[in-house]
């Protein structure tokens, strides 16, 4: 039974985008905010004001990168080369080369629940640790309260490094990339060799880097890496290959139905399970999506006795995360044990866990 045949008679009824005209003026003013607030905190005399531009930025840097997320996708535009021009500018603003992080986490919506290939698995397992350069740290990392400010540029760097010595063959193709990605590289250390440059001329370079940049850099990282870490975390504890590519966001993703204020600072990316269903979903109509989608989600997970992963809040999920760690930190190990003792407060359905033996013992 095919999940897209279930839900594909909703989808003309709801639109995937906002129109052109109110998305290039979010977006443009987004750009604007976050460059002129880079520059309020690094010209002020005062320090209170300069941090408080820079921690305001670094909420602002939120919805920047998930305007990123959704120009990797194609949705935040129906033009394409309108997705890629905001999503290289993000790019070179941020430091993130586009086109890279774009094929690297596309890999990811390839491959969810491969254990070997996910690009973006939170907590890595110890063994897939040994297969990839830096994952060990990442290993490291994961399990100190660091984490939320260091665990996605480690990440980054790694998939860089194993692009680099093709140690990994999840971003192997990224070898036809070269030119895109050079191009990312030399524009990035232009744009940020001029501003150096500015910034010497008239004696700002250490309140620029430190607050203007730093800080919400740590905001921004520590408040995406918050939200992201419950969508993949403790959730499929075996590869999924010899599930249906569709139905893989059921045992791979968690959504957290989190408050109005959750879903506005996040883009409504709170609703991951509905985006890795559906990824050309633009965030601002993921939440309007998802509600349609939810009851018949509902019913196909119960028909099935398939997981169907929703919970109520990000703390609520932060907390009984935390009490289980220890044992169910990872997600390649003890899935039944998470599901069955920590999600029942998920107000949806979980399942009896008989899920096929070949299933479960599927390598």
């Amino acid at each position: 039974m095919k999940l897209e045949s279930k839900l594909s008679r909703i989808l003309p009824n709801i639109p995937l985008r906002l129109p052109a005209y109110q998305e290039l003026l979010i977006s443009s003013m987004t750009l604007i905010v976050y460059i002129s607030c880079f520059f309020g905190a690094a010209h002020t005399d005062n320090l209170y004001l300069a941090v408080a531009l820079s921690v305001f930025n670094g909420v602002v840097s939120i919805h920047m990168i998930l305007l990123f997320h959704d120009c990797m996708h194609g949705s935040a535009f129906k033009n394409q080369k309108l997705n890629d021009l905001f999503g290289f500018l993000i790019g070179v603003i941020a430091a993130f080369p586009y086109n890279f992080i774009k094929a690297s986490h596309l890999q990811h919506h390839k491959v969810l629940g491969l254990i070997d290939g996910d690009t973006e698995i939170m907590d890595p397992s110890e063994e897939r640790a040994k297969n990839e350069l830096l994952a060990p740290i990442l290993v490291r990392i994961g399990k100190t309260p660091l984490w939320p400010f260091l665990y996605f540029f480690v990440l980054i760097l790694g998939h860089f490094a194993n692009w680099i010595t093709q140690k990994s063959s999840a971003l192997s193709n990224l070898t036809k990339m070269n030119r895109a990605v050079a191009l990312d590289l030399v524009s990035i250390l232009i744009v940020r060799g001029s501003l150096h440059i500015y910034l010497v001329s008239i004696h700002k370079v250490p309140q620029a880097y430190l607050i203007g940049y730093f800080v919400p850099y740590l905001v921004g990282m520590a408040l995406t890496a918050f939200a992201c870490r419950p969508s993949h975390s403790a959730t499929a504890a075996y590869s999924l290959k010899d599930i249906e590519f569709r139905l893989r966001p059921l045992f791979a993703t968690r959504t957290v139905d989190s408050n109005s204020f959750g879903q506005f600072l996040f883009s409504n990316l709170n609703f991951h399970m509905e985006h890795h269903l559906f990824p050309k979903v633009s965030r601002w109509r993921l939440k309007n999506f998802a509600m349609e989608v939810r009851p018949q989600l509902l019913k196909f997970a119960r028909e099935n006795n398939l997981p169907l992963l929703i919970h109520p809040s990000y703390f609520d999920w932060y907390a009984q995360h935390s009490a289980s760690r220890k044992s169910l930190y990872n997600p390649s190990t003890n899935f039944e044990n998470f599901v069955s003792s920590n999600e029942p407060l998920n107000p949806l359905f979980i399942p009896s866990l008989e899920i096929p033996l070949e299933v479960k013992n599927a390598n």
